[in-house]
């Protein structure tokens, strides 16, 4: 099928049955009856999901102008009608003034490296703050794990395998096995950050005094409620995982985000460390 460059932008999402899944479960058990307000409708298939579900009302920004006459067309095609209001422009130059009064949840639509995205749910949390009094999040926590493999490995890039409930039992672990480099440690959530604390710094530390040299790579999740999305379009979009190497370690090493820093694909800065 021919389509129009907006939704190719958008197929990645569309056709990732792991994200979909996620977002089309929580949304059923928590919008029926409620207004929600969305950051980055795309096509509208999160909108689509909330009205499907039974939301109150929709509202949505994107910062895309052709987006809203797509989904405009989607959404009176499925039969929600006076059920939404579109919005276009950058979410974080909106005032009071230019949202509705209440909202029960703020959707903030941000699947994949918020590394090279430089930490956009961050920011839409941290102005959302501004602009709304009492809503829930979805999703409600930005994460990053740090796997950390002794020794210095130079020779190539990280890559993601998702553990997705799909695969046969014990499948990713059996992978994982056979890895031709093994984790000395997998330290989950070493970065949190969540609505109420989004003006955080990115930064944190890690004990590498019992390593001479290290590689430590850096895979960011967004959550709900503790449970984490897989998408695959992440694999697509974004990417190999931030791969950081310490030399002569054997110390506390501070991590954090240098936006003077340029690594391959990601402009907007760069992860820098320090001994402590």
């Amino acid at each position: 099928m021919f389509r129009s460059d907006d939704v190719n932008i958008c197929l990645s999402f569309i056709n990732d049955p792991t994200r979909n899944r996620w977002y089309n479960e929580i949304l059923k058990a928590h919008v029926k009856d409620k207004i929600i307000f969305e950051v980055g409708y795309g096509v509208g298939l999160l909108a689509a999901y909330c009205l499907e579900h039974g939301a109150k009302h929709y509202y949505g920004i994107d910062i895309r102008d052709a987006r809203r006459d797509i989904t405009s067309n989607v959404l009176n095609y499925l039969g929600y009608q006076d059920r939404y209001t579109l919005l276009t422009g950058n979410f974080l130059d909106l005032s009071k003034n230019d949202v509705p009064k209440h909202i029960d949840i703020l959707l903030t639509e941000q699947v994949g490296s918020q590394f090279i995205n430089f930490f956009t749910m961050k920011r839409f949390w941290n102005h959302a703050i501004t602009l709304f009094d009492s809503y829930i999040t979805i999703p409600d926590m930005w994460s990053i794990d740090a796997i950390v493999y002794d020794g210095i490995i130079n020779d190539s890039d990280p890559t993601l395998l998702l553990d997705d409930k799909t695969l046969p039992t014990n499948f990713y672990s059996a992978l994982n096995n056979i890895d031709t480099n093994t984790p000395a440690e997998y330290i989950k959530n070493v970065v949190c950050i969540t609505p109420k604390t989004s003006a955080t710094p990115i930064e944190f530390i890690l004990d590498l005094t019992k390593y001479k040299s290290a590689t430590i790579v850096l895979v960011d999740n967004i959550q709900f409620r503790k449970s984490k999305c897989r998408s695959t379009s992440a694999l697509i979009d974004w990417p190999n995982p931030a791969k950081i190497i310490v030399n002569n370690a054997q110390s506390l090493v501070k991590f954090y985000w240098n936006t003077d820093l340029k690594y391959k694909k990601y402009t907007n800065g760069y992860w820098e460390h320090q001994k402590i």
